[in-house]
């Protein structure tokens, strides 16, 4: 009984442990593809996760955007396919198009429309028509792989650029305004060959199903295109399409105000049916998905609402060939504001539990910028507690609040063989290609925990492949001999990342994903990539901030290192004990003995930073650095801590700081209040006992501005006045509260104002004033005699 009970036991703590450190989920930004220089307005749309070429990389695919027609960098059209060499994304080929002037939003598909085998991307440049320059441009261009391994597509023109293979203004006449808006490239009759089924936002043929007879490997217009259906002459609700979705060969347009148009084929035609009025309220912009959720064979769809108040996400059944039924499966209003709207859509499985991810955009989020996700997580489709929402990434230029984030992707685009997102905004601001990865990961304590205490890293026992995620704090501390060894640190904890014979290049405040074993070496926890690329250590954000130092005393060190090991710390006024080793030499270690009053601290000064070979600094010294640890033997845990400072000349801060304070004493001069050949002015506070004359201020350019500078200790409060001392008598700043300052690192200027807050002065100008009195009454009656009285004036100005 007793051995079945220990056994137990340790089943339950080994269970505990993983449910109290299970790994979490968390998006990075993996990389951004820069919007070329000459694109003003960005991009326009894309298409991610695709091999048109074959040869084994991946590419994605981005056409231009024309927002506010600012001139040719965005109003003429063009194409770039970007590849994926392994480590970094190029721009492999490019072309521009023959037409003058474009729009907005224009519609991108990947297809094989003549059934050659060989891929090709299908855009739809938006009409800007101009009866001069552009009266009828084409509205449809094919680009097919050359089909030979190479990167291009297209007719090359000979002068470095790409024509079409084919291309079509789909048969209107001039000045015609045709804007297919999205469109899907599938064989929708069941005929052998792929047709364009589109939507367009204007009135007109507001749907259409185009197809072409082939796409001529060097172009010249041999092919012929063919309507298959549009919607002229049909009765379809007059509100605007911007989405719409092919489901059991039906097409169904979404109209802004929330109806469903279907478009059924009888009788040899596209026929529109009678719109079911809100199906998806408030409409939807370019993000309904078909899909089976919980693979019964039976196809719903997901589609996101677009306009104020319905940031949701509906789930459609469909109840008969024109009908639906709606359910809220998502509401992400507490999520964006209630002014947030959800802009563009993708599906896929982003966590690879088997059951699909559905990603939308956002336009005037709260967040601003937010991308946004609704994870289907099995079960009842039709229950929303089946669901979960959440933000993914956000404010990806806080420069630039509300744009549109509508240009969604998802794909395997590093082929990791598990989905990312690659987002953008379609309305300008030169928003790059955003893509986003999911990481499962362990906080740096889970990482390095020590559930039974015997300084031995549990994982490091268990072999466990972990990932963690933190930002770099440290320079390369193993550089010089060919390593790499930075610490990072998350929220929780820090740990060091090592790799022997081979130097990785990371800078401060990157934040990184690291994937590897937990190892140990002298009692350091150390996380140890699997390899030095880009699958397990990876760079997700540049300047990031870092975690602000841990006071620790070298007490505290001593006895608790483990709590700090490989975290940022600093420690307050180090003096350097008679017995340590001298400050290093350039080119070489040292293990200085420090002290902190009466305890002792090892600080470590590693030649691979830039301080060996500095000029020593004055002691004391508040010393900032990492928690770093090295036992006295292999098979020894505890012990050995240190600070290992990293920077010269952020590391080693003087403990005091000199103040030099400033005080205007012109309107006391003015005023007579003092006199600056006889009198003194000082400064009392809390620093000198508020008394004495010993901090005398002077003024040695003559501006009456006068100065003293003191020295203090960082972090000082200090409080005060300014005294006019006179022959023994003092006269202080009465018309002021006791001044205050703290005492910073570095520079202290305290510039007081005027002495005693007394800044008016209103100059005494002499006057002549004659005073008159009539004496006729009182010489009549004899009281006054000119003749030998006088008469005087006496008052405040002569002493009565």
């Amino acid at each position: 009984m007793k051995r079945t009970f220990s056994l137990f036991v340790i089943a339950f703590l080994v269970v505990a442990v993983n449910l109290l450190f299970a790994q979490q989920e968390k998006f990075f930004r993996q990389v951004t593809i820069a919007v070329p220089a000459v694109e003003v307005a960005g991009f326009g749309n894309s298409i991610s996760g695709v091999d048109l070429d074959g040869d084994g990389k991946v590419e994605i695919y981005a056409v231009n955007n024309n927002w506010d027609d600012s001139g040719p960098g965005e109003l003429i059209p063009r194409i770039y396919k970007f590849e994926f060499d392994g480590t970094k994304w190029d721009t492999v080929w490019r072309a521009q198009l023959n037409i003058p002037l474009q729009n907005t939003w224009p519609p991108l598909a990947i297809g094989d429309l003549d059934g050659d085998g060989k891929k090709e991307v299908i855009w739809g440049p938006v009409n800007f028509t101009d009866a001069t320059q552009n009266p009828n441009p084409p509205r449809i261009v094919v680009f097919e792989v050359k089909g030979d391994g190479s990167d291009v597509l297209g007719v090359p023109d000979g002068s470095g650029n790409y024509l079409p293979n084919a291309k079509w203004n789909m048969g209107v006449a001039d000045m015609y305004n045709l804007r297919p808006f999205r469109w899907f490239v599938q064989d929708i009759d069941n005929d052998g060959k792929q047709e364009v089924i589109f939507a367009s936002r204007v009135a007109g043929e507001r749907f259409g199903v185009i197809s072409v007879s082939d796409v001529p490997d060097l172009g010249g217009g041999t092919e012929t295109w063919t309507w298959e259906g549009n919607g002229l002459g049909q009765n379809i609700n007059s509100s605007t399409l911007y989405d719409l979705f092919i489901l059991d060969g039906k097409i169904y347009l979404i109209h802004a105000n929330g109806a469903v148009t279907p478009v059924l084929f009888e009788g040899g035609q596209w026929k529109a049916k009678t719109a079911q009025t809100g199906v998806v309220p408030g409409g939807s912009w370019k993000s309904a998905s078909v899909v089976d959720l919980d693979k019964d064979g039976t196809k719903e769809v997901i589609v996101a609402g677009w306009s104020v108040g319905q940031a949701k996400a509906f789930l459609l059944r469909k109840t008969s060939d024109t009908t639906f039924s709606t359910t809220v499966v998502g509401d992400f209003s507490t999520l964006v504001g209630a002014n947030g709207r959800l802009y563009g859509g993708d599906y896929g499985d982003l966590d690879g539990d088997g059951y699909l991810d559905f990603v939308f955009g956002s336009r005037d989020a709260v967040p601003d910028g937010a991308i946004l996700r609704l994870k289907y997580k099995g079960g009842d489709i039709t229950n929303p507690a089946n669901y979960e929402i959440s933000i993914i990434d956000s404010r990806i230029d806080p420069t630039q609040p509300g744009l549109r984030y509508d240009i969604i992707n998802i794909a395997d685009v590093d082929k990791d063989g598990k989905n990312e997102v690659v987002y953008s905004n379609g309305i300008g601001g030169r928003i790059p290609l955003v893509i986003v990865d999911r990481v499962m990961y362990y906080t740096c304590a889970e990482a390095r925990v020590d559930a039974n205490n015997d300084g031995i890293p549990d994982r490091k026992a268990t072999g466990d492949t972990v990932t963690v995620v933190g930002v770099v704090t440290s320079p390369n501390y193993v550089a010089s001999a060919n390593g790499t060894s930075y610490y990072i640190q998350d929220e929780t904890a820090a740990i060091n990342v090592f790799k022997s014979g081979s130097i990785v290049n990371l800078d401060l405040g990157d934040l990184v994903t690291v994937t590897g074993k937990i190892d140990q070496f002298r009692g350091l926890t150390e996380i140890v990539p699997l390899t030095t690329g880009l699958a397990h250590i990876y760079v997700q954000k540049k300047n990031q901030p870092l975690p602000d130092p841990v006071v620790v005393t070298a007490a505290e060190l001593n006895s608790n290192g483990e709590q700090y090991e490989g975290k940022l710390i600093k420690m307050l006024n180090l003096t350097k004990s008679p017995f340590s080793v001298a400050w290093p030499a350039a080119n070489t270690d040292a293990n200085m003995t420090m002290y902190q009053n009466a305890d002792s601290v090892t600080m470590r000064i590693d030649r691979d930073t830039d301080i060996d070979g500095q000029p020593e600094p004055t002691y004391p010294v508040n010393v900032t650095g990492i928690a770093t640890q090295f036992t006295s033997g292999s098979t020894v845990y505890f012990g050995g801590y240190q600070i290992s400072p990293r920077y010269y000349a952020t590391d080693f801060q003087s403990t005091q700081a000199q103040v030099t304070f400033n005080v205007n004493m012109r309107v006391a001069i003015l005023k007579g209040k003092f006199v600056p050949s006889t009198d003194l002015l000082v400064i009392r506070g809390n620093f000198n006992g508020w008394s004495g004359n010993a901090d005398q201020l002077t003024d040695t350019d003559g501006d009456s501005v006068y100065s003293i500078t003191k020295t203090f200790n960082i972090g000082d409060n200090l409080e005060f006045k300014f005294v006019i001392h006179r022959s023994g008598t003092d006269f202080w700043e009465d018309q002021i509260s006791n001044r205050t300052y703290t005492v910073q690192a570095g520079t202290n200027v305290y510039n007081g104002g005027y002495f005693n807050n007394d800044s008016v002065y209103v100059p005494q100008v002499p006057l002549s004033v004659t005073f008159s009195v009539n004496m006729e009454l009182e010489r009549l009656s004899g009281r006054f005699n000119p003749a030998t009285d006088t008469v005087s004036v006496n008052g405040t100005f002569n002493g009565w």
